[in-house]
């Protein structure tokens, strides 16, 4: 009987100390619960396969589902469809390798609203090792992605700032330049509204056209005094291509001058918004033009006397003989000029002999031969007698067949041959009668 005492007795004490460990297992539960409640994360329990077996009301106020939604694999269904593909494999990798689950994603709630959440799990295992499940949070990481964002878009907002900064500073060097080069070239230059009030002017038509007071917000018209003829040419022009180049006069404070204008329309995105105005003074222009034609006429004129004078050249041998060696072709003009020359120089070196070398002379027509028959007759009118050499054999064929008659004129082959009868004939004593002759010179 005490033998069954002791053991009823160490029964109870055990079933005792039972209770007692229920009792505190379930109030650790609870305190386990209520925190699980209370935590600012999601917290979810899966199976081995994945699916939920526990979510807290912070993973349900996260996606959106209620507890009973989020059971088995509908939790899926959370996650943005853009994402899942990644969440998913990953996921399975994780499976498959037994290693803790880390996926960053974004989550789309029923009424269409996401944010981004960090989901963490880790693996669950039975005594033999066998992973039994996942216990994870989901932690809502919305504001870090959108502060990122906001970093990202601050970031980008400064190097559009920079990048402009850096535009606008290279506008206002270009303006700079452009400006420099406005104020200070030669050209008048003028800005109108589409109504040709002038806006701005340079210093050179200021010049031109008057003080600034007495040019800018007047009429262009009015200012550069255009008649009406060359007015209205430049508005058809305009209206046509909104462009006009062309030579004026202007009348500006100093008088009248010549003018080249190149206007055209200045369009913004808006439309027309005013119209650019460029004078070039042609005046010096002009007068260089007028100075090279003049120098040019000079420099011809003077050719035109080197070549004279080399298509027929006149030498003088010795006292009162010349020669004239004639080369290349003779037209009517040509033995107009080569009688002119032999008779000026006959009178010039008082010649008592002149020799018509045509050795070079490559074509005899009729209109040579009279040219060389017309000045043997003029030479002996003055005095002089004619010593025509060179003739070819063809050349007096041409003179018998064309019937000129130059028996009055001595013909010799060779230059040499008339020069040496010349020289000669001038060392002879000459006849009284020729030195009568001579005297009365």
């Amino acid at each position: 009987m005490a033998g069954d005492a002791e053991g009823v007795g160490a029964a109870e004490r055990r079933v005792a100390e039972l209770e007692r460990a229920l009792a505190e297992a379930r109030r650790e539960n609870e305190q386990m619960r209520v925190l699980l409640e209370m935590v600012p994360v999601g917290v979810y329990q899966t199976d081995a396969a994945g699916n939920n077996l526990y979510v807290n009301p912070r993973w349900c106020e996260m996606t959106g589902l209620t507890p009973a939604q989020s059971q088995g694999d509908s939790w899926s269904e959370a996650i943005h469809p853009e994402d899942r593909a990644g969440v998913f494999a990953h996921w399975k990798h994780c499976v498959e390798t037994g290693k803790e689950f880390r996926f960053e994603s974004r989550m789309l709630r029923p009424d269409g609203t996401s944010i981004w959440h960090l989901a963490q799990a880790v693996p669950v295992r039975a005594p033999d090792g066998t992973i039994n499940g996942y216990v994870g949070t989901a932690t809502d990481i919305t504001e870090r992605y959108r502060m990122a964002e906001t970093e990202r878009a601050q970031d980008a907002l400064e190097r559009k700032v920079q990048e402009n900064a850096a535009e606008l500073a290279a506008v206002n060097k270009e303006l700079r330049l452009f400006e420099a080069l406005i104020e200070n070239t030669a050209d008048a230059i003028a800005v109108t509204s589409p109504e040709g009030e002038i806006l701005h002017a340079n210093p050179s038509f200021l010049a031109r056209f008057g003080d600034d007071r007495g040019v800018v917000g007047r009429a262009l018209d009015e200012v550069i005094n255009l008649d009406a003829e060359t007015l209205q040419r430049i508005h058809d022009s305009f209206d046509a291509a909104e462009r006009f180049q062309g030579t004026v006069t202007l009348q500006g404070t100093a008088g009248a001058f010549p003018a080249e204008i190149d206007g055209f329309a200045i369009r913004a995105e808006a439309g027309l918004v005013g119209v650019a105005i460029v004078i070039r003074d042609l005046t010096a222009l002009r007068q260089a033009e007028d100075e090279r034609a003049a120098l040019q006429a000079q420099v011809i004129e003077s050719q035109e006397v080197i070549i004279r004078e080399m298509s027929t050249p006149l030498l003088p041998l010795a006292d009162h003989v010349i020669a004239m060696p004639l080369v290349g072709a003779i037209g009517n003009a040509r033995a107009q000029q080569i009688l002119e020359t032999l008779l000026e120089g006959i009178g010039h070196h008082e010649a008592e002999i002149a020799i018509l070398d045509v050795t070079g002379v490559r074509t005899v027509d009729a209109q040579v031969a009279d040219a060389l028959l017309r000045a043997s007759q003029a030479a002996r009118l003055l005095g002089a007698d004619v010593v025509l050499t060179g003739i070819s054999p063809d050349m007096a064929g041409i003179f018998i067949e064309l019937g000129i008659d130059i028996r009055g004129t001595k013909t010799l082959s060779t230059l040499q041959s008339a020069i040496e009868f010349a020289l000669g004939r001038r060392a002879r004593p000459a006849p009284a009668a020729a030195r009568s002759k001579s005297s009365t010179r």
